[in-house]
């Protein structure tokens, strides 16, 4: 079942290619089964090397599902990091994004590939930065100078702040914003999540 929702590359034999709702479906059952790293990093691993960028972001858009032993899959996601493709390396952080991948390892080749990244692109690599937790607290000066720039829109700004209290959650700037957001509409449902996932620390 597994393989053949992430191996098959015919759009009309795979759940993975196919149209969007059977797509989405695929994912909801990856996501619920989690596969042990020992059985999707076998399936994938021809992929995530691939000589094909497209075939590498796909790659790394099916390690996010990874469940058991996630951590044998850091050194795919670090060398995904380092990609000369902007798309693969926003990739690879987005398998950290998921929140099973965590390593302190990480965290390096993350700010660095945000730094790379166009400012436009760059919050693609923030929520894996958090998904880190407090093991990232290296990155938290370079996310509170993200915080106050001006091209952030309050969307992003939200999520930068939430970033930050994964890492530190007694953190007040990144508090502040998230508190603040509640008396924004149209931010204020999206905070109150964020406000609940905010785990003390122990």
């Amino acid at each position: 079942t597994i393989k053949r929702l992430t191996v098959s590359s015919k759009p009309s034999s795979t759940l993975w290619f196919g149209p969007g709702v059977i797509q989405q479906n695929a994912q909801g059952i990856l996501l619920k089964l989690k596969p042990d790293a020992d059985v999707l990093l076998p399936l994938l691993s021809q992929r995530l090397v691939s000589n094909d960028p497209a075939e590498r972001v796909r790659g790394f858009s099916l390690l996010g599902f990874v469940g058991e032993h996630a951590d044998r899959a850091v050194p795919f996601v670090l060398r995904g990091l380092e990609d000369g493709s902007e798309s693969v390396r926003a990739a690879a952080a987005g398998a950290i994004g998921w929140g099973n991948i965590k390593s302190k390892a990480l965290v390096r080749p993350l700010l660095s590939a945000m730094e790379k990244a166009a400012v436009t692109n760059r919050m693609a690599f923030v929520r894996p930065l958090g998904q880190i937790g407090p093991a990232g607290s290296e990155a938290l000066p370079v996310l509170l100078r993200l915080l106050d720039q001006k091209p952030l829109v309050p969307f992003q700004r939200l999520l930068t702040a939430d970033a930050i209290c994964q890492i530190n959650p007694t953190q007040p700037e990144g508090l502040t914003v998230i508190l603040s957001a509640l008396d924004d509409s149209q931010l204020r449902s999206i905070a109150w999540v964020l406000l609940g996932q905010i785990k003390p620390r122990p």
